[in-house]
């Protein structure tokens, strides 16, 4: 087989899947505000926050809000 033949063929074939760690559930944090805008994810923690907090308190997050 050629280069490049073997090149269309790895092109064409679909993404190996990623094997599973074993840790499947997602933990909800104390800070799970019901009226929160955002849910931010830290290893297996989530978190629900407001974005207008974030970016009031951030530079990080307040640059963010310009983005597209």
């Amino acid at each position: 087989m050629s280069n490049s033949q073997r090149d269309a063929s790895l092109m064409s074939s679909p993404p190996a899947e990623r094997q599973r760690t074993g840790k499947a559930s997602i933990t909800r944090s104390q800070i799970w505000h019901s009226d929160g805008s955002i849910i931010l994810q830290a290893d297996d923690t989530q978190f629900r926050v407001h974005w207008s907090v974030l970016a009031m308190h951030s530079s990080f997050f307040r640059d963010m809000q310009g983005l597209p």
